[in-house]
């Protein structure tokens, strides 16, 4: 919402459950992190025009997967669980989503089936390792991300 040229933010309102696997499984809430040279060299930058904006990074690289992929991917996969879904079905290209989808799916105890390109397989065999080792089923499908995507669709 935009109110006399600032913008508040309202927070969401996340059910319990949710709220409670993010914050203890994922490491949710991630600390902002103000970037004080950035800002100086903005600041520099706009010295003519007036002030520059302060810039904040949201360190969701301190979550522990590593990456934001966690925060959907639990979420989706506790709707499957709400919807009486006993599997979910992912695709993934460099693998960061695979992984999520898989610790997710192992914390609420459901099937996981990921679907893979063989060319990303071969590069990122770390990430499928991850996902298998989480007891998901990594599919190969010939091709790369578009294709993998194609048949988590149609499955």
């Amino acid at each position: 919402m935009v109110s006399n040229g600032k913008i508040e933010i309202t927070p969401l309102k996340l059910p319990a459950e949710l709220t409670t696997a993010l914050r203890d499984y994922v490491g949710r809430e991630t600390p902002l992190y103000f970037a004080g040279r950035l800002t100086e060299h903005y600041k520099n930058i706009a010295r003519t025009t007036g002030d520059g904006p302060e810039i904040y990074l949201k360190r969701e690289d301190l979550g522990h997967s590593g990456s934001h992929k966690m925060n959907n991917a639990l979420a989706q996969a506790m709707i499957a669980q709400r919807f009486g879904c006993s599997r979910v079905v992912a695709a993934t290209g460099a693998g960061q989503h695979g992984v999520a989808t898989a610790a997710a799916c192992a914390k609420l105890s459901l099937e996981c089936t990921i679907f893979m390109g063989t060319t990303d397989i071969e590069k990122l065999s770390a990430n499928v390792l991850s996902m298998k080792l989480l007891g998901a089923q990594v599919t190969s499908v010939k091709g790369t991300f578009q294709d993998a995507s194609s048949e988590a669709i149609r499955n």
